[in-house]
């Protein structure tokens, strides 16, 4: 009776280990298009700005961002190679997606942000991690309520905090520990708002975060889960583009 029951087991396990690598494999096909497109685009705007001795400021900019698009591309497909876990890989993934999304328009640029949104939705998807209705990584998600509450029941919450600021424009807010700190990305500058703490962010161990915005009429996405790659950071973006400043007020919680 014993001897049945071990080969199914058995056969469970080498079965699970069979549909990881051919998750990992998919992941390894995207990243290897994305690196081979970042480094076409890098050929194509260096070629670009070598034949024009008078180039402008966004031939240069353009430049730079392909050479920085090409550097990410490599580390996520190592990354990937060397098996790191879902939840660095969607770390990763989302610190490439923000790099995207400030990339020109242009064939050749959209080609690698497709090829981005692709791998952000293999990582999310239900086979991967079994993470399919997951939007708290969706950096292209424009909805205003990033609290995954299928995820992050009562009982799951550990920790919590809030943030009272005013922003015009786009603001980004760094969670560590028990700080915050804000930076104004474009428009004015104002103080950098108050918070409260219920319980620390962890500093070690699988932690993610979800954010209510309470007040404020802009769009809030969290564009940095905490991991050990970004020393457990978590960042916060808040994009308000109707003109002229307004208040904000946001609750952070974790698990």
């Amino acid at each position: 009776m014993k001897k049945p029951i071990i080969f199914t087991i058995l056969l469970v396990f080498v079965f699970s280990l069979s549909i990881q690598a051919q998750d990992y494999s998919r992941l390894q096909n995207i990243a290897n298009n994305i690196e081979r497109e970042a480094n076409s685009l890098v050929n194509q705007t260096a070629r670009s700005l070598s034949r024009n001795r008078n180039n402008s400021s966004a031939d240069i900019r353009n430049l730079f961002l392909a050479q920085q698009l090409s550097v990410s591309a490599k580390l996520m497909r190592q990354m990937i190679s060397e098996r790191y876990n879902v939840n660095d890989l969607r770390t990763a993934e989302n610190s490439l997606s923000t790099l995207a999304r400030s990339l020109p328009s242009g064939r050749g640029w959209q080609n690698v942000q497709n090829s981005i949104r692709q791998l952000d939705g293999e990582l999310r998807r239900g086979g991967f991690g079994n993470n399919r209705n997951n939007r708290n990584n969706d950096i292209y998600n424009n909805d205003d309520n990033y609290n995954n509450n299928d995820n992050f029941g009562n009982n799951n919450i550990t920790g919590s905090a809030t943030w009272n600021g005013r922003v015009d424009n786009v603001v980004q807010i760094a969670v560590r520990g028990r700080r915050i700190q804000s930076k104004t990305v474009a428009g004015a500058t104002y103080p950098p708002g108050r918070y409260t703490f219920n319980g620390n962010l962890p500093l070690r161990g699988n932690v993610s975060i979800g954010v209510n915005k309470r007040d404020g009429r802009g769009d809030v996405r969290i564009v940095q889960q905490p991991s050990r790659l970004n020393n457990y950071t978590a960042i916060i973006e808040i994009r308000d583009s109707d003109g002229g400043a307004d208040n904000y007020s946001l609750e952070i919680y974790w698990n």
